[in-house]
């Protein structure tokens, strides 16, 4: 391939990467408003894809979230390859894809009518098939997304076009692992537990947060590409 079509490609996959995260949002938007019930302080993104009103709204809107790691994935990787950061550069890329396929996995697979996903064991004693796959793949989904966001902070501070770069990543990791072991601590909790009662606020500021993120290095990227600085 040669430069000309790789910056093409970079140009595309950038766009799309940061155009994604819109289409989430607009189709988040869309669901709660179908679903006036919604309680955003106290209900996760997940629990959308359980309304009764049309619920596939949601559960395409988290399928698609992720595809916007995976277009962003290539871009990135180039990046750290060209300051010679090549196991960074495929650590960050294999990691952003595996966000992309978790991300899709959460979307597809709903979680459990009752809360707790993991933690849920019915009357029965049966466990929640579809609540623990759905609950294993978001929190993989973050594991990966935080992992690689941390690699690339620290081996991205070689790359002299964007200084502010590593900068915006440590903070966007800083807000997602605290907000995320909020969020993790409060699911162990029993749910009269007062944590409870902000859970669908710590998830969305982890979402947010990489939302943000995702935007940010997509729109510099474009125009660094743009200008013939990469």
């Amino acid at each position: 391939m040669n430069r000309e079509n790789v910056h093409l490609w970079f140009k595309v996959s950038s766009a799309i990467a940061g155009f994604i995260p819109l289409i989430f949002i607009i189709l988040i938007t869309i669901s709660t408003i179908l679903n006036p019930g919604y309680d955003h302080l106290r209900s996760t993104l997940s629990r959308l894809a359980l309304e009764s009103n049309y619920s596939w709204i949601a559960r395409v809107a988290i399928s698609i979230y992720g595809a916007s790691y995976f277009f962003i994935s290539w871009p990135l990787y180039h990046i750290l390859q060209s300051q010679n950061q090549e196991k960074s550069a495929y650590s960050v890329c294999i990691l952003l894809i595996f966000v992309s396929f978790f991300s899709l996995m959460t979307g597809l697979i709903p979680d459990d009518i009752d809360r707790g996903g993991i933690f849920v064991t019915h009357s029965s004693g049966s466990i929640s098939i579809s609540g623990m796959i759905h609950d294993v793949s978001s929190r993989l989904s973050f594991i990966f997304g935080v992992t690689a966001i941390s690699i690339f902070s620290v081996a991205s501070r070689r790359y002299e076009q964007n200084r502010w770069l590593p900068i915006l990543s440590i903070l966007t990791v800083i807000i997602m692992l605290v907000a995320g072991g909020i969020f993790t601590i409060t699911i162990m909790l029993p749910y009269s537990y007062w944590l409870w009662n902000w859970i669908g606020i710590f998830q969305k500021v982890i979402v947010l947060s990489s939302v943000i993120w995702i935007q940010t290095v997509s729109i510099r990227i474009f125009m660094t590409v743009r200008s013939k600085e990469l």
